[in-house]
């Protein structure tokens, strides 16, 4: 039976997770992978073939959205039979636009992975198109909350399937002697009220002076350097990047409050490189506390961050292990062979 991967949105950021996504499904299904714009490096995917398309950029306008989209899949529909002995897995889409996928592909099976698909659902036109479709797809969802709030939304429970964030194939940056006094924040969705407050605290308090403990975070809205926190909002070069990761103790993740049924790749990252995150009070966090409680702590207040902050921290490795282990290819692969016999 011939599998389709399909990615009409094409994410940067989103490449080394879909060449895994392809990798780990079964080898008994003849894997066919659109490449829209050279989006992937063909020689780097094994046992799969290729079909170079040239597609419409996707753009963050909702009218652009739903006429490019069309256009897309349409072009798609115009190569690729639409039969029911064939799955069509969508490893990323749109809320509203797909509803063109699911007429335009009737027949076949079709399986949607979630990134923030969900967060989005709060949207009424958003949630009333889903709804026209859901129960007629598979979804590939990367945790228990995320699926809960798809069945409270009215997805049926046995059309959703949670699967374990296959770990990315780069080299992990784990460093023997990590600078035990430096944490960083470096993700482009940090909510920056509260690195304002942060600033604020420290100015008041000199906690982390006197404790000798640097942050350097990142803000889409100022700069700031004192002798214990720094704020860039620049790019950082891989090199200045990774130096950054190989001396730092731990990670903060400062979502804010909308970032609330979405996985997120940079905790993943931290995680892979054996370090513990400290994050917000929000349902990703909370939901990695209680599978690694050493690894991923959270705080409701600043001065409750600042007492994690010069708290010692329990020894992390158990609970790396364990992670390394439940987000292994082979487990993965085995969860893949399982769920598409029911699909």
């Amino acid at each position: 039976m011939p599998i389709y991967f399909i990615d009409t949105i094409c994410p940067k950021g989103h490449i080394e997770l879909n060449k895994k996504i392809i990798a780990l499904m079964p080898n008994k299904f003849r894997k066919v992978v659109i490449n829209s714009n050279g989006y992937y490096n063909f020689r780097e995917i094994k046992d799969a073939s290729f079909i170079n398309m040239n597609l419409i950029n996707f753009k963050s306008r909702m009218l652009t959205i739903f006429f490019t989209q069309f256009f897309n899949y349409l072009k798609i529909r115009f190569v690729i039979k639409d039969d029911v002995n064939q799955i069509k897995v969508f490893t990323t889409f749109e809320n509203v636009s797909f509803i063109f996928a699911v007429l335009l592909f009737k027949k076949s099976k079709k399986v949607v992975f979630h990134h923030d698909n969900v967060d989005y659902l709060r949207i009424k036109y958003n949630r009333f198109f889903f709804k026209m479709y859901m129960n007629r797809i598979s979804h590939f969802v990367f945790a228990d909350f995320i699926k809960e709030r798809l069945i409270e939304i009215g997805v049926d429970e046995k059309k959703v399937f949670v699967i374990q964030h296959p770990i990315p194939a780069n080299e992990t940056k784990i460093s023997e002697s990590p600078n035990e006094n430096l944490y960083i924040g470096l993700g482009h969705a940090s909510d920056n009220r509260i690195i304002k407050e942060i600033v604020a605290y420290e100015n008041s308090t000199k906690i982390l002076s006197q404790n000798r403990i640097k942050l350097i975070l990142r803000s889409n809205e100022f700069v700031f350097k004192s002798e214990v926190i720094t704020i860039i909002n620049k790019h950082l070069s891989n090199k200045e990047y990774n130096d950054l990761y190989l001396r730092a103790k731990g990670v903060f993740m400062f979502y804010p409050k909308t970032f609330e049924y979405r996985f997120s790749g940079a905790m993943l990252d931290a995680f892979r490189n054996k370090k513990n995150v400290i994050g917000t009070n929000i349902p990703i966090i909370k939901y990695f506390n209680k599978l690694y409680p050493e690894m991923c702590l959270y705080f409701n207040t600043i001065p409750e961050l600042f007492e994690l902050l010069i708290t010692e921290q329990k020894d992390n490795t158990d609970c790396f292990n364990l992670f390394l282990y439940r987000h292994s290819d082979i487990l993965i692969k085995n969860e893949f062979e399982r769920i598409m016999k029911t699909i």
